[in-house]
């Protein structure tokens, strides 16, 4: 609306311009400005229709929606935004948010413009004279749950990606690193920096989940019926990429890999009195080790072992103000919180600099599967027009993914027992 009142001063605006010119001079006006004022007169007409057009969509929708019970929105929680060098967690369905109010006040700010735009072709378009001449619109509105878990911060967004072309392939992993630079009088032999590399091949695994069966009626019958399930498909992929880089899997060929917590190249921190204090234990070897510690990762539970700790008057150490959120730091390190991560052991460390995820295939929607109607076994990859012509017309939604597991530089990270054990 804005833009075509600008575009209409802006027109009027030339039109004085002529003018004055023609009255300054004491003239008539050319030949070329008689057109040029024909056309301007011509286009101000136009969008003085356009504007008025719009006042009048605007005041049928202020109207329809008069006798609406208002919903109070609450903010919208969304999936944190890829960051460099953790650019993995993909955007599935315009972004997830809270439940609540907010996505029924979504959900039917939605279905009212579709049925605007449904009701548009009736009558020539949104904004002329009336929204609807006659009769009603239908306002196609199924609620269903979009919301995610809370727990969003994954492993994988902070891990090294790098695309590959083939199922399988061999890097360089460093087992260990010494200095040895030092000042040499002339013509002395120099020292040798000692590093361990050790050649390792990796393999492709598949990530990979199906959703249940269902009615496909069901995704005409609630529009956002594929977005949801495919978020919940994603969701659970990334849970199983952070357990993948943990604890490592089995690859395509049925070879198992291990995880950073199995790989013997990361060196065990023992517990040292409190959570804190061995944490900090764990900072000062990986310092001393010429690596700056970039994240810590622990289990909710521990995390709020940490976030409870209390000093000897029994005051929280890390937040006088239990009101307000702790700030996810230790000594200024990022405290990633995930469940993936097993309660007692702390990650810390450079995880971009230790580990590589590579990538063959995007997680995505692969095929939907037609289930046979007798014995409920997925019997083939279908899409979904020919789902749509068996029997019970069931299908389902593949979600997978192909990534492999590296560990070039395991002494970047400090395997970290959190709690005293017996």
């Amino acid at each position: 609306m804005q833009s075509l009142k600008t575009q209409l001063k802006t027109n009027l605006e030339a039109v004085k311009v002529l003018a004055k010119k023609a009255q300054d001079e004491k003239r008539d006006f050319t030949d070329e400005e008689i057109k040029q004022i024909g056309d301007l007169r011509t286009k101000a007409d136009d969008l003085s229709a356009k504007i008025k057009a719009a006042d009048e969509a605007q005041a049928s929708i202020k109207s329809m929606l008069a006798n609406a019970t208002p919903i109070e929105e609450t903010p919208d929680y969304r999936l944190p935004q890829p960051n460099t060098p953790g650019a993995f967690m993909e955007h599935h369905s315009g972004g997830v948010v809270s439940p609540g109010l907010h996505e029924e006040s979504k959900a039917f700010r939605s279905a009212v413009t579709k049925a605007m735009s449904d009701a548009a072709p009736m009558i020539g378009g949104v904004g002329r004279k009336a929204l609807i001449p006659t009769g009603s619109v239908s306002i196609d509105y199924g609620r269903i749950p979009l919301a995610l878990p809370g727990q969003t911060d994954f492993l994988a967004n902070h891990v090294q990606q790098d695309q590959v072309g083939t199922p399988s392939g061999m890097y360089l992993r460093e087992e260990n690193r010494k200095t040895a630079a030092a000042t040499v009088p002339m013509g002395a032999e120099k020292p040798v920096l000692e590093i361990s590399l050790e050649p390792v091949t990796w393999r492709c695994a598949t990530v990979a989940v199906l959703s249940q069966p269902m009615p496909l009626q069901n995704l005409s019958d609630y529009g956002q019926l594929q977005s949801y399930i495919v978020d919940r498909l994603a969701y659970d992929s990334m849970r199983a990429l952070d357990t993948m880089i943990l604890n490592g899997g089995t690859d395509e060929e049925g070879n198992t890999f291990k995880g950073v917590l199995g790989d013997t190249s990361v060196t065990t921190i023992a517990f040292d009195t409190d959570i804190i204090a061995t944490l900090r234990d764990a900072m000062e070897d990986l310092q001393l080790a010429n690596v700056t510690p970039a994240i810590i990762a622990l289990h909710p539970s521990d995390w709020k072992a940490l976030e409870t700790a209390a000093d000897s008057t029994g005051r929280p150490i890390l937040n006088f103000q239990p009101s307000t959120p702790t700030s996810r730091t230790l000594y200024g390190v990022p405290v990633v919180v995930n469940p993936t991560v097993p309660a007692g052991t702390a990650l810390m460390g450079d995880l971009n600099q230790a580990v590589a995820l590579l990538t063959r295939q995007q997680s995505g929607i692969i095929s939907w599967h037609q289930v046979d109607p007798t014995s409920g076994v997925q019997n083939m990859d279908m899409n979904t027009l020919a789902d749509s012509l068996f029997t019970k017309n069931l299908g389902q939604i593949r979600y997978e993914g192909r990534y492999a597991l590296t560990i070039p530089q395991p002494t970047a990270l400090r395997k970290v027992s959190v709690v005293r054990t017996a």
